[in-house]
């Protein structure tokens, strides 16, 4: 997620088109982000006429659901859809660079099989082939339970995959068995002899490999490539413990029936440091299904089937008696009612506790139909699907009638996409292989990709104006083969090393491990590593030497406590679920309250000393389906002082949003679901018109959003957008001024000019260096003057050395300074009676102060505040002289819930500004004085929240400089949010740090990471359709790794590890700006949605997504990119 939102700020061009793509290929839309854009599902006019037997349309099977199925998530696991198997996963253990344990049940698994568990549990290494006497066919069990059929009919060694599997199995001329997995390029190897032919061996393109030990046919360790192993030990012929290479031991006890009953955990120490042992129990029927599943807390989830006599599941209910249950058809006969010819022969609805469900129409083994509906309306939202003969999606038409086409090869390497308006990219590879050469956008731009020999690792990347990344690994260096990136050489020939600790460390889980990091000027940064892997250590080069900060963490892998060098020390609790309970750092002492799903029901503490505060704690209360209901604002005493209310349609959807107030209410079109009205308490509505196909290159993209005044209908103002081919806005018209805004884009996606004509006109150009950095930029606009920027940097680090406005006379010189880190430690200019800004920072690289450098005294003039999830909880002005305090809300992710305010030294607090946020608008102030801010693409609209509705425009650019508009903080102050009130001694977008910081060191790994992110999204179109609604979306997708080519990983694994490693590289914080930027608070928002989405993996991403979009400071609603809203 983190790399994605990157290179969406890096590389618009390729992000919009691939990201376009993935929206239309993705799971049902049914978060408030997908309505927004438009990706929902269509309103169907057709109903099958099923029989209503309750039986699965397909026939039993074991296993995750399959790319082309229908899965929803449970707790534990999945169901699938298409025939009722419950899937579920409890995994024990796992290290990097290693190997992962995973206890694996299945509903439908043969209860006679061969267990080393129990009947119906497997694990994830319980992998076979069974081969046929005749020797021409071999049935692959998986370690998820599943069942394949490779079938070699003319004897010659080569096996013929099942349908939509790519992997291919060989037999070798010895008798060896030999699957060779699509994408990874893999080897897994099995056993020469036996009836059952045990997996032996997983070896890597470098000839390393994980090998799995056996006695008397059992399997006794697991060694991963670096030598370590995971031990197996039995107990009267069924698994007992599982030992890790420290000795950790997870034990498996089982009831008198022989079936799994209870899974012991290590000792840890609990929330409060007192050493426990934790235990998972699971119940059964009498057909040995599970029925019920007590968490580490002691929390029950229950699991219901079909009948006494059924292994399909039924229901699923949680620990507070809320169900969710699976409607199952199978039609009589054909009805006529599918995807084109093909007719639908049954179909499967999963009802959520409100009566709001999702129903998946099945075309044999494909799902073919994904309709969103809910008992209490009869509206219909509908998406169908197309496959080709490999089980691969095709086409997928939407709600609103558009179309996404897909082509494959038959190896099932993506040749073509297709947008709905016609834009095409095209994908060439090296002959034979399936790694791709070229890859060309609908405007010609053309990516090219080169590979070292022998192991086919990516090489280098060229984008499509000439710009070069390359890429240098082990073997290259004629190190030991591991396959590891050594250097990243961006375009302008700079080079980041990455140093490795050795494959024959004596600590075991240092081994492949990063040790050093140096980037281009030889400043460094150290990582150590405990015994079981985990970050002990982490030190940094500064400008007086280094500084070294310290980590602990429990014996399940936990963080406890961080040991600064400078700030304060940080310590956490954890409780039996792996929910952090409590934490105390320089911010105070946070604890928070969970419900059964992991869900913060409250959360208490503030922001540094809660004297004279108010409010102390926030609490939340979903509705039975998990969306929040509440979230309310507490005194120390639990009595209220505010109350946010989210309320929702009959399709789950939001429909409104407020406090004391008022409430914005949301309308969506009928048909099509997406977002057409928004009205607000002071009169006024916001309409949305989407393109339809009388604008074919155009369709489905927003068109107008227009702010109206209700009791009239007339415009207050609005904005007509215009895109190209890969959905980028390249035309703005205001309404009613009329004013036009032109932008043009890079052949690479930079923004190469944006020119504003009309009554606030302004105009920028850009011009990049190969690297993407800034080379130049010509602005000029009303508030600002004219300029012409040159750009200057250390041609060995790459660093912003100075930016020369060449327009006034004499040159205006802005010269900037850094600390070894990657911090900006000055900022100055050469005009006369100037002063230089001074910047401090904390351990994390976070902005902690500002200084006035007068050259005869030094003035402190900002000071800022975080708690130890990286968000800002208090300033300091010390030319206002005051001082503020930001209560977060739940997770402290987006706009804070409050404000308060004083003058410094003075005591009591008062309230400077109440946020709530919506999903495309901010409200801000207090009572009467309350305003909304909405957020355009050019620029904020404020109005307040009473009658009548009118407003100012701040005008901005691209990058969020102002160019025209009031905006006057000491004359309309409370019109004005704080977040919106600019700092003079921070560089802002005309100094472009984004622009030079990251390409100069991040921004080709991570840009390439987030093209491979976004290409293998591609790739996965017709696989991610079966992981829609599943909570176990990783489980799902891992299924799904065989149809991703070569390339594609061996892409994403080079500049995903190297974005990886350069984004936690704390020489650029601007990296954490352009998240902060993109994801305001992402830390905050990562963690409070681990904490709310628990085991549910797909709430988890979306979660992410959806809150992100929220934290933007108002959300800004950029067509084809419109915001998402609030995480539900």
């Amino acid at each position: 997620m983190t790399l994605l939102l990157l290179h969406l700020d890096i590389a618009p061009a390729v992000a919009s088109a691939e990201a376009a793509r993935t929206r239309g290929v993705g799971m049902p839309a049914v978060s408030v982000a997908e309505r927004l854009s438009g990706m929902l599902l269509t309103l169907t006019s057709a109903v099958a006429q099923f029989q209503h037997i309750d039986t699965p349309p397909l026939a039993p099977a074991p296993g995750l659901p399959p790319a082309w199925g229908a899965s929803a998530g449970v707790y534990g696991g999945v169901v699938n859809l298409g025939n009722g198997n419950l899937c579920l996963q409890v995994p024990l253990v796992g290290w990097a660079n290693g190997v992962s344990f995973v206890l694996v049940f299945n509903s439908q698994a043969n209860p006679s099989q061969s267990s080393p568990i129990a009947p119906k549990w497997t694990h994830n290494w319980h992998v076979f082939l069974q081969v046929s006497s005749d020797g021409r066919q071999a049935t692959l069990q998986e370690g998820d339970g599943s069942r394949w059929v490779y079938r070699d009919n003319d004897l010659d060694g080569v096996f013929t995959a099942p349908t939509g599997v790519f992997d291919r199995l060989l037999r070798q001329a010895d008798g060896r068995y030999v699957l060779e997995r699509k994408g990874s390029e893999e080897r897994w190897e099995f056993a020469a002899s036996g009836s059952v032919r045990v997996l032996e061996r997983v070896a890597d393109r470098y000839g390393r490999a994980i090998v799995l030990g056996y006695a008397n046919g059992r399997l006794q360790t697991v060694t991963d490539r670096y030598n370590r192993a995971l031990t197996l030990v039995y107990q009267d012929s069924r698994l007992w413990k599982v030992v890790d290479f420290m000795g950790r031991a997870w034990e498996l006890q089982y009831d008198g029936n022989g079936r799994l009953w209870k899974v012991v955990f290590p000792v840890v120490d609990d929330e409060n440091g007192q050493a426990r042992t934790y235990q998972l129990v699971l119940g059964y029927n009498a057909r040995g299904n599970v029925i019920s599943w007590t968490d580490r807390l002691g929390n029950t989830w229950q699991y219901g089937y079909v009948s006494s006599t059924s292994d399909a599941l039924k229901w699923f209910q949680d620990p507070m008696g809320h169900r969710w249950t699976v409607l199952y058809s199978r039609a009589v006969a054909a009805i006529g009612i599918g995807s084109g010819s093909v007719s639908e022969t049954g179909s499967a609805r999963w009802v959520d506790p409100t009566q709001v469900w999702v129903e998946y129409g099945f075309a044999e083994a494909l799902a073919v139909r994904i309709a969103q509906g809910g008992n209490a309306t009869s509206e219909r939202l509908t998406t169908r699907l197309w496959y080709n003969g490999q089980y691969q999606v095709v086409k997928r038409q939407d709600t609103a009638g558009l179309v996404w086409e897909w082509s494959y090869d038959p190896q099932g390497n993506l040749l073509w996409s297709k947008e709905p308006n016609g834009a095409m990219t095209t994908y060439i590879y090296y002959q034979g292989t399936d790694r791709v050469w070229k890859v060309t956008d609908a405007l010609g731009h053309v990516w090219e990709y080169t590979y070292t020999s022998g192991y086919g690792d990516v090489k280098s990347v060229k984008d499509p104006e000439g710009g070069v990344v390359q890429y240098v690994y082990d073997y290259e260096l004629n190190e030991p083969v591991y396959g590891l990136v050594r250097q990243v050489i961006d375009a302008m020939g700079r080079a980041t090393e990455y140093q490795y600790y050795a494959a024959d460390e004596a600590n075991l889980a240092r081994r492949g491990q990063v040790r050093r990091v140096i980037v281009p000027g030889g400043f460094w940064r150290e990582m150590d590593y405990s015994g079981l892997g985990w970050l002990v250590s982490r030190t940094v080069q500064t400008a007086n030497g280094s500084e070294t900060t310290t980590y602990t963490h429990d014996a399940w892998g936990r963080l406890r406590e961080i040991d600064y060098p400078r700030s304060a020390d940080v310590r956490m609790g954890w409780d039996g679920e792996n929910r952090r309970v409590w934490v105390q750092d320089g911010a105070g002492r946070r604890d928070y309250t969970y419900d059964a799903w992991g869900r913060v029901v409250l959360q208490e503490g503030c922001c540094g000393s809660s004297e004279g505060i108010e409010v102390v704690a926030v609490s939340a209360e979903y509705d039975t389906a998990g969306r929040k209901r509440f979230e309310r604002e507490r005194r120390s005493d639990g009595s209220v002082v505010r109350t946010v209310e989210y309320t929702y349609d009959a399709l789950g959807r939001l429909q409104s949003v407020g406090d004391d107030r008022g409430a914005v209410g949301y309308s969506y079109e009928l048909g099509t679901g997406r977002l057409q009205r928004e009205d607000y308490p002071n009169g006024s509505f916001v309409a949305y018109t989407y393109y339809g196909t009388s604008h074919p290159l155009q369709v489905g993209q927003v068109w107008k959003v227009e702010h109206k005044r209700a009791n009239s209908d007339s415009l207050l103002i609005g904005y007509e957008y215009t895109y190209d081919l890969l959905g980028r806005v390249v035309q703005s018209v205001e309404r009613p001024s009329g004013d036009t805004t032109v932008y043009t884009y890079t052949p690479a996606g930079r923004l190469a000019s944006e020119v504003r004509t009309g009554q606030v006109a302004y105009r920028r150009e850009y011009e990049y260096n190969s690297d993407g950095s800034r080379r130049y930029v010509e602005r000029a606009d009303a508030v600002n003057g004219f300029h012409q920027d040159e750009y200057v940097y250390d041609a060995v680090s790459g660093r912003l050395v100075s930016v020369i406005d060449r327009a006034p006379e004499p040159d205006v010189v802005y010269s900037f300074s850094w600390n070894p880190e990657g911090t900006l430690a000055r900022w100055s200019n050469n005009q006369p009676n100037s002063y230089a800004r001074v910047f401090g920072y904390d351990e994390e690289g976070r902005l902690t102060r500002i200084e006035r450098d007068y050259g005869d005294r030094v003035e402190a003039v900002y000071e800022y505040g975080y708690n130890s999830d990286g968000v800002q909880v208090w300033k300091r002005d010390g030319l206002a002289q005051q001082e503020y305090r930001y209560v977060c809300r739940i997770g402290c992710g987006g706009v804070p819930m409050r404000v308060y305010s004083r003058a410094i030294g003075s005591e009591g607090w008062d309230t400077l500004e109440e946020y709530m946020a919506g999903l495309s608008s901010v409200w801000y102030g207090t009572g009467a004085e309350s305003a909304q801010d909405y957020g355009w693409l050019a620029g904020h609209w404020l109005s307040g929240l009473t009658p009548p509705p009118a407003g100012v425009m701040l005008y901005q650019d691209w990058f969020g400089v102002r160019v025209g508009g009031e905006f006057e903080p000491t004359a309309v102050h409370k019109r004005v949010p704080d977040y919106l009130v600019g700092n003079p001694d921070l560089p802002d977008g005309r100094f472009a740090l984004l622009g030079f910081q990251i390409p100069a060191i991040c921004a080709i790994p991570c840009g390439v990471a987030g093209l491979c992110m976004a290409a293998g999204l591609a790739y996965l179109a017709g696989c991610m359709v079966g992981c829609r609604g599943s909570s176990d979306y990783w489980g799902c997708v891992a299924t799904c790794l065989g149809n991703i080519p070569g390339w594609i990983l061996a892409l994403c694994g080079v500049a995903i590890l190297a974005c990886i490693l350069c984004v936690l590289w704390p020489f650029l914080p601007r990296i954490n700006d352009a998240l902060q930027k993109l994801c305001p608070g992402y830390p905050g928002i990562i963690a409070k949605c681990m904490r709310e989405a628990g085991k549910d993996l797909v709430k988890l991403v979306g979660c992410i997504a959806e809150e992100c979009m929220k934290a933007r400071k108002p959300p800004i609603i950029i067509p084809g990119r419109p915001s998402m809203g609030v995480a539900l």
